[in-house]
Parts: C-alpha cells; structure tokens; sequence
C-alpha cells in the first residue's frame, strides 16, 4: 500500500501481524479500527486505504459480511476521491475489495474488479511478483465459483509458475494453497486423478523443512486442514491442525 500518509501504516499492518501470529483476531480487529478512526480525524485518506486494505482480510477471516463489504466500498470510493485509479495501491485495493466480495458471496461482481486488478498488475509489477501471482490465485477461485473451470485451472497453473520460479523459501506456503485449490477445481470439474495429485503435493508443500514455522505457516495450516477434511485425508487435517495449535500457543507465551 502507498505508505505516504500521516499514520505509520507499515508498523501498524507489522503489529496487526503479531496479533494474528498468535490468533489473537478480537485483539486485531480492535487494533485496526482504532487506527482506521486515527486515520480519519487525521485527514490522512492514504493511511485511511492502507487500514481498509487491512479490515479486508481479517472481516473475511471472522466471516463479518457487512462491515466487510463496508470496508470494501469505503476503499473503492477513496480510490476516486484520490484519483489515484492507475497505481498498484489501487490495484491493491481492487484486488482486496473483490476477494472481499467473492468471500460474501458474491463472485460476479467481483470478477469486474479482478480484472482492473490484473490490468494494473500486470502492465506495473514486474511478472515474477508474487502480488501477481496471489491475483491469480484469488481471481482464479472466483472463475470457479463462476463455473470457468479451464481459465481457473490456467489461472493457477500461472500462479504456480511464479511461485515455483522464486527462491524465496516461503512460497511453499502459496504453492499449498494453490494446490489445495486446484484439488477443489478438479472435484468440481470431475477430475479425480487430477485432485489426488494436487492434494499430494499440497501434502508435500506444507511437510516441507525448508519452512519457517511462523504465523503465516500456522495460518496456511488452518486454511488448508478443511480441504484435507473435506478430502478425507484426515490424519493430515489433524497434522495440520496440530502444527498450527503449537506455533500459536508458542507465540502466545511469546
């Protein structure tokens, strides 16, 4: 986000991460609004967008449909009222906004903003950015929503392709989840052999040791325990949930 603004945006998004770390989400989402609400009697509207980007994430994570779109809306209009409609912020928030939207339901109109996402993306950020590689993650989870299940499948194949040609060890983290939503595409796309496949290197992905056991490791743990449920692979949603409830109990005494 464009970080130009009064508010110390960065150690507040850096702060907000250590509460979830330790899945604490009351704690953050209080943090937050204080913060959006210094941000407006400040006058500071950027620090104001860097926040909503920010409500975004943690209204899908508690499932808060209204204050979640209200925070989407609020974003989309400081995009006109800063005039700032060609930047990678606003193409942030675009992205953010939709995934926002997709989560509540409401995948066809997030579409619309997926693609000005991805136009922006696209012509500003270089194609190994892992930012384009999360657009086409999310973007292609609402093509599947919609029924698009070869775009979706070409989406995250792409998405893979960036994330695979990183050294950053991290992305493991991304490429499970990516894998974990192509084992999706492919059960709704009736592709079994396809699914196992997904869901095996998804396996392989998290068990990785090149892995910090961080926050965000524990985070992508508890997304993916679900699908290994779902998949009746359930001694690996137990894994999972296991891994996560050590790294969070660890940050809590932390």
């Amino acid at each position: 986000m464009n970080n130009e603004g009064l508010i110390p945006v960065r150690e507040v998004v850096e702060h907000a991460d250590e509460l979830f770390a330790k899945e604490d989400l009351a704690g953050a989402g209080e943090y937050l609004r204080e913060w959006l609400l210094k941000a407006r009697r400040a006058g500071d509207p950027f620090g104001e967008l860097g926040i909503l980007n920010e409500l975004m994430g943690y209204y899908r994570r508690t499932g808060e449909r209204e204050p979640g779109l209200n925070a989407v809306y609020d974003g989309f209009e400081l995009i006109e009222r800063l005039d700032i409609d060609g930047s990678v912020s606003a193409g942030t928030t675009w992205l953010n906004g939709a995934t926002t939207m997709k989560a509540f339901g409401n995948p066809r109109d997030a579409f619309i903003y997926y693609k000005k996402a991805r136009r922006i993306y696209e012509s500003r950020l270089e194609r190994t950015d892992y930012r384009i590689s999360g657009l086409y993650n999310n973007m292609a989870l609402c093509l599947a929503d919609l029924g698009e299940y070869a775009d979706a499948e070409s989406l995250y194949l792409e998405a893979l392709d960036i994330l695979f040609s990183s050294a950053r060890d991290g992305n493991l983290c991304d490429i499970a989840v990516t894998y974990m939503n192509l084992a999706y595409l492919y059960e709704a796309w009736n592709r079994p052999e396809k699914a196992v496949h997904s869901l095996d290197r998804c396996e392989l992905a998290i068990r990785s040791n090149r892995l910090e056991q961080d926050g965000y490791y524990a985070f992508i743990c508890r997304k993916c325990s679900p699908g290994f449920m779902h998949f009746g692979r359930t001694s690996m949603a137990e894994e999972c949930d296991a891994r996560a409830d050590a790294i969070y109990s660890d940050n809590k005494k932390g």
